[in-house]
């Protein structure tokens, strides 16, 4: 996987291999795809963003 972004001083390229298995593929038909933080972070650690499910989250202003 690569990643490239922007900061401040210029842009960063982030690269990691995984040693067994492989990185979900979610990309558009060009080969991009853009990510969350979050979703970053799980894609990294080997969590699968298609088996997550949010939940529903409580809102004070939605009458009950």
């Amino acid at each position: 996987m690569k990643c490239l972004y922007y900061d401040r001083g210029g842009y960063c390229l982030w690269c990691k291999r995984l040693e067994q298995g492989c990185f979900e593929q979610k990309c558009h038909s060009d080969g991009k795809y853009e990510l969350t933080t979050v979703e970053l972070e799980m894609l990294v650690e080997g969590i699968e963003l298609t088996a997550i499910k949010k939940r529903k989250r409580y809102d004070k202003h939605m009458p009950l």
